[in-house]
């Protein structure tokens, strides 16, 4: 079956030319939150970990990555919403005359069968974003926050994401309905947020939630003191292999750190296990997002980097919380990369 909104957009397209950017046909824009500058602390890190890296991973900027390292003030942008007037969608896209914009994940497909039956929405809020609907670690980052935009009155929807089975944990430790999810339609009142500044209202929203959490597994009681946790990076995501991970894991477990396996716990356990972790490790990816809302005050992250796919995207969230951020690089093998379990425990000493 054709899709028939993909067709207009397309015939709009060869009549009024590419258009520009999606969000440029909203009709009123607000500002939910200014822009601001904020300072940083430099990562804990060894100089000779930065001589191994041979790649940064493909959507991160070697300039932003050395500002996170030494800790220099960065900006962040404000927070955003953009009103718009009658949009269409049909699967990861919306539509509205020549533009479109992608927020959900899926196939980009003309012909095919369509998923579910067609609505018609007065009113509504987008509540996720594209990395939000292909990533778990971005799940957790943007779109949670994000669905604590909307009013109580107002009706905040998403579109199609990519399986991830640990949200229904994470919603019970949050308090947090599933926005339904819309597939194909109309809306003829909708808002977009743009909410990508490590701002002070994102900050505070990051806050709400970690309070939730804190709720859940301690009601009014004290939190938990663990020395760590580790994070296995699990059988999900994109192939980075830590060959000596089992190593790694039994030596932190014998210093007094939880071994956390996403692959076989789900949101709640995970949760109650990292709730006031003084230190999360695990090598970088989607899984360290599990303990953004359960790491103590004042804890750190400690990020085992692949040496060919090199990234600071979690120093942002520390940075904003006031957490450290340690980081080492591990060593090119055949199928993977190493670390020496007595550099770890040299980091782990500075921390």
């Amino acid at each position: 079956m054709i899709d028939t909104i993909k067709m207009r957009w397309m015939a709009a397209r060869l009549a009024r030319g590419r258009g520009g950017d999606f969000l440029s046909r909203a009709d009123r824009v607000h500002e939910l939150a200014p822009g601001e500058r904020s300072s940083s602390q430099p990562a804990v890190y060894s100089e000779v970990d930065l001589e191994k890296v041979q790649r940064i991973a493909p959507w991160r900027s070697w300039d932003i990555e050395q500002v996170l390292i030494k800790g220099a003030p960065m900006d962040h942008g404000p927070t955003l919403s953009y009103e718009m007037s009658d949009v269409l969608v049909s699967g990861a896209y919306l539509y509205k005359g020549a533009l479109r914009g992608r927020y959900g994940a899926g196939n980009d497909r003309l012909f095919g069968k369509p998923q579910r039956e067609w609505q018609e929405l007065d009113s509504a809020q987008l509540v996720t974003c594209r990395v939000g609907s292909e990533h778990f670690g971005h799940f957790m980052w943007d779109n949670l926050p994000m669905e604590l935009l909307p009013g109580p009155n107002d009706h905040p929807i998403t579109l199609c994401a990519l399986p991830r089975w640990h949200e229904e944990g994470y919603r019970k430790v949050f308090g947090m309905a599933a926005p339904p999810v819309v597939m194909r339609g109309r809306v003829r009142n909708l808002t977009v947020y743009s909410d990508v500044g490590q701002n002070a209202f994102r900050a505070a929203r990051y806050q709400e939630l970690r309070a939730r959490a804190r709720r859940f597994v301690c009601a009014d009681g004290p939190l938990p003191d663990r020395r760590g946790v580790y994070i296995l990076r699990g059988r999900g995501g994109e192939r980075r292999e830590l060959i000596n991970e089992a190593e790694i894991a039994q030596e932190l477990k014998a210093e007094g750190f939880v071994i956390i396996d996403p692959d076989q716990m789900d949101g709640e356990e995970i949760t109650r296990l990292s709730m006031g972790a003084r230190v999360v490790a695990g090598v970088e990816g989607s899984h360290i997002a599990h303990a953004l809302f359960s790491v103590a005050d004042g804890g750190a992250f400690l990020i085992i980097q692949p040496p060919d796919r090199f990234s600071m995207v979690y120093k942002e969230f520390t940075d904003r919380m006031g957490l450290s951020y340690a980081f080492l690089v591990g060593d090119p093998v055949d199928n993977g990369f190493q670390v020496e379990p007595d550099s770890l425990k040299r980091l782990l000493e500075r921390l």
